[in-house]
């Protein structure tokens, strides 16, 4: 993996919260729990670590090289609390922008969050918190599970081959 020379960039110490790798199958849900469960919620192993400024620097990062990239891409001004026209007109043009992207020949679609701490707070309908922790969506082992899921009888045949979960991230 290249690395992106950090050295003169100018950064920021913060905190951030790693999952404390001594809770095993730690559970956090986005959902009030029925009465009685008690799930097994994860603890903070927190660091100190620079921030550093990409900007200026956003063409040196690359998806296969960085596991992230920043690119520019025109995508529709539409009302994203609208879950069906998210789907509808959204889901179609990142499918594209990330099959150009990546030169990808399927892309699928299947599920997206709107993040706004504020907007949880309020217990606006489909709008969660930020998450809390540094984490990663899939494993080696859920990765493969969760395609089954989403493609249902394709998925055998991807799963021989090269996929990816892309997150598109909006600011």
């Amino acid at each position: 993996m290249s690395q992106i020379d950090c050295t003169n960039l100018e950064n920021v110490r913060s905190e951030l919260n790693y999952l404390d790798s001594s809770i095993t199958k730690p559970e956090y849900f986005l959902y009030k729990l029925a009465s009685g469960t008690q799930p097994r919620p994860p603890k903070p192993d927190k660091k100190v670590l620079p921030i550093y400024d990409l900007r200026g620097h956003t063409n040196n990062a690359t998806l296969d090289n960085n596991g992230f990239e920043f690119v520019t891409y025109p995508l529709p001004m539409l009302d994203y609390f609208d879950h069906s026209a998210v789907q509808k007109d959204y889901y179609s043009q990142c499918c594209q922008y990330v099959a150009q992207t990546t030169g990808a020949s399927h892309v699928h679609a299947f599920d997206h969050n709107i993040r706004d701490k504020t907007l949880a707070d309020l217990k606006q309908s489909n709008v969660f918190p930020p998450v809390r922790f540094i984490h990663n969506d899939y494993t080696e082992k859920s990765a493969p599970v969760r395609v089954r899921e989403v493609m249902g009888e394709k998925s055998e045949k991807l799963i021989q081959g090269r996929y990816a979960f892309i997150n598109v991230w909006r600011p």
